[in-house]
């Protein structure tokens, strides 16, 4: 029977010797199944000179025959090249450092009363709350769409009693520090008497210092419980107090009055504390709108003021973060992003229009810094740095880059991630090889394998504890995933050159391209570098070998799960190479 040269591929063909090769043939049925597992399979190999392996051809035919009618998938690379500690491993499910504390929207109450103890279990029992729906008062910050209204699903809370030394001094972004979104007065009165001549004071004073505050909302939360009742022995006394409440604090036709009327009743009870729920979503609402507005317009001016003298880009950034920062509190995670490609683009803009005066300096020198994990938003103060103009070009792009990718995981979206990282890291390299005379010797090399590596580790991570992803965006993360990995291998071949550790006439190139600037050969990789992976496997040809191998399944496994079976092969085609 004849074998269709559809059904099978070369691998690879490399001199083993005089008049001696090698071929591994790949076996891909026409239809693939089972595309996202790999399975261990078998390879053929053919030895011998050219004439004697267009012989064996036939022989291959006979052999494969079965395989392909039974439809199975074969994965094409040798057992030999594959060593037993090359096998997959479980990915680590410890969540990288990449954010800072969480921060929540925080409600105060004032409870001149004591009534928190009463209604603080049920309140706590209501929360995170739900469904709310936004109406943006700036229009829409999507490109792709003109509809202002945002859902918000779950917006977490913290309920924090009220202290009028809580509010910190005003600064650009400060709402990040005191996410104040929220004031509550729990009122239990039930007499006139005791209205006008303590608890109105009482309320008066904390309306002071909250409206002295900027962009506060407030409301006045007036408990009536049967027992309170009970007490007064007439309901309309309550009423009344409620009354002048009302008349007392609201402001023209704003409500700054709800009534939480506990009862026994289960139903009732149950329809007061929803209507309760309900204001505190509207006061929230009301409150964040406030003060995005806010921010707009301090945003807006500082961007008018562009050319003038005097103007800082790192300021501007401080102040457009914080309304990237508001964004991020309630949930709205593609609108922060967008504040960041804006910041991301302005900053670009400026470095055209007015160089980069507000940065000390390229930077990349401080330990560590070739082999940093780039989504470690905690390894250095970066925000510290850019409010005393001190941060550098370097830890700023990669403090930036980091706050993106991280609002990409919030949103789940480890494709984006995967695709931004390698134009952040190919283009970012270019800008390494152009100050590399101020760098350690392959500095760039270690950077951007480092990079690529924290960001697939990070995106692994992810998608192993999600379940909500379609064998579609699975097919399309392996494919990102592939170019990281596949960078990073680049990596190891300037770095296998520099060292002598991969000295092949197909990577000749390289070792002529590796010599610095200043005319001193990039050598001593090994004690140049940081990353603490590239020093062992910098160590010996057998541990170089090692590494190798190992970032080449892994790249392989991914190229194999996206389907791109033209860039699989050309990399087996290497791994044939090496060996």
């Amino acid at each position: 029977m004849t074998f269709s040269k559809r059904a099978w591929e070369i691998h690879s063909r490399s001199s083993w010797g005089a008049g001696e090769s090698l071929l591994c043939v790949s076996i891909v049925p026409a239809k693939r199944e089972n595309v996202g597992r790999v399975e261990e399979t078998d390879t053929v190999e053919l030895e011998g000179g050219d004439q004697e392996i267009d012989s064996q051809l036939a022989d291959v035919s006979q052999a494969v025959w079965p395989w392909l009618q039974g439809g199975t998938r074969l994965t094409p690379w040798r057992r030999a090249f594959e060593p037993a500690a090359l096998a997959p491993t479980a990915i680590s499910t410890t969540p990288l450092p990449m954010a800072d504390v969480e921060k929540k929207v925080i409600v105060t109450y004032a409870d001149e009363s004591q009534v928190w103890p009463v209604i603080s279990d049920e309140l706590l029992s209501r929360l995170p709350l739900r469904n709310l729906v936004w109406n943006s008062p700036l229009g829409s910050a999507r490109a792709n769409s003109s509809n202002a209204t945002r859902n918000i699903p779950v917006l977490d809370i913290e309920l924090k009693k009220f202290s009028p030394d809580m509010f910190p001094k005003a600064m650009p972004g400060s709402l990040y520090q005191s996410p104040y979104f929220l004031h509550l007065y729990l009122v239990n009165c039930d007499e006139n008497d005791q209205y006008r001549a303590t608890v109105k004071r009482q309320i008066q004073d904390w309306v002071n210092v909250v409206n002295n505050k900027k962009n506060q909302e407030w409301m006045i939360v007036y408990i009536s419980s049967p027992e309170s009742r009970a007490k007064s022995g007439l309901l309309k006394l309550g009423g009344n107090v409620y009354d002048k409440i009302k008349s007392d604090f609201n402001v023209r036709r704003e409500s700054r009055c709800v009534k939480l009327k506990l009862s026994n009743d289960d139903g009732r009870n149950s329809e007061s504390w929803n209507e309760f729920v309900a204001a505190m979503k509207e006061a929230i609402l009301a409150s964040f709108s406030q003060q995005i507005i806010q921010y707009e317009e301090d945003t807006r001016r500082l961007d008018s003021q562009r050319l003038m003298p005097g103007w800082n880009y790192c300021q501007y950034f401080v102040m457009k973060e914080g309304l990237s920062f508001a964004f991020e509190l309630m949930g709205l995670y593609e609108e922060a992003l967008v504040q960041y490609d804006e910041l991301e683009a302005a900053f670009f803009q400026t470095l055209t229009e007015q160089g980069a005066p507000w940065f000390q300096k390229f930077g990349g020198t401080a330990a560590g810094d070739d082999s940093e994990n780039i989504l470690d938003l905690k390894r250095k103060p970066y925000r510290d740095m850019i409010l005393q103009n001190t941060i550098t070009i370097f830890d700023f792009r990669v403090y930036l880059f980091a706050r993106q990718c991280f609002l990409l995981y919030t949103q789940n979206a480890p494709v984006d991630i995967c695709q931004r990282a390698k134009l952040f890291i190919t283009a970012f390299a270019r800008n390494l090889h152009e100050n590399e005379t101020s760098l350690v010797p392959y500095f760039c090399e270690s950077w951007v394998y480092s990079a690529c590596m924290a960001v697939t580790r990070h995106c692994e991570e992810l998608v192993a504890v999600s379940t909500s992803f379609t064998p579609q965006v699975i097919s399309l993360y392996e494919g990102a995933k592939a170019d990281l990995l596949q960078y990073a291998r680049m990596q190891l071949d300037t770095l296998g050159v520099g060292s002598n550790l991969f000295p092949y006439s197909i990577h000749a190139s390289l070792a002529t391209d590796r010599v610095r600037k200043d005319g001193t050969p990039a050598d001593g990789v090994q004690w140049a570098i940081t990353n603490a992976e590239l020093k062992a496997g910098l160590a010996s040809v057998a541990a170089f070998d090692d590494l190798y191998l190992r970032i080449t399944f892994k790249t392989l496994r991914s190229l194999e799960c996206s389907m791109r079976a033209r860039t699989m092969y050309l990399m087996k085609g290497d791994l044939a190479f090496l060996h």
